[in-house]
């Protein structure tokens, strides 16, 4: 038997919670670090962790979306594969600038 979360529920109860208390940390990190006295290289080490984390996190929960889903309606799941395909490669982009691999 089938015991697959539908990847509605999965979504919403799931990953977007997470996601959001995933920046809301990150927004309380960087609230810290602006009130101290950091230099422009520990600032930079900590965004590069934080984009390549990011990265990892979200291509977790697009494998978990991918692989442990029910999906009733096709169309609707390759649109949410695709929002997090972009956010994948927006923070990737981010990461390479950041790290002087691309230009902007």
């Amino acid at each position: 038997m089938n015991h697959k979360i539908s990847i509605y529920k999965a979504f919403t109860l799931i990953c977007l919670p997470f996601a959001i208390v995933y920046q809301l940390i990150w927004s309380q990190v960087f609230t810290q670090i602006l009130s101290k006295n950091w230099s422009q290289d520990r600032y930079s080490l900590l965004t590069n962790i934080k984009f390549f984390c990011e990265i990892c996190i979200y291509a977790l929960m697009l494998l978990m979306l991918i692989k442990f889903t029910h999906k009733p309606n096709k169309l609707m799941a390759y649109i949410i594969y695709g929002i997090f395909a972009l956010i994948q490669l927006i923070t990737l982009k981010a990461l390479c600038i950041n790290l002087g691999l691309i230009s902007f």
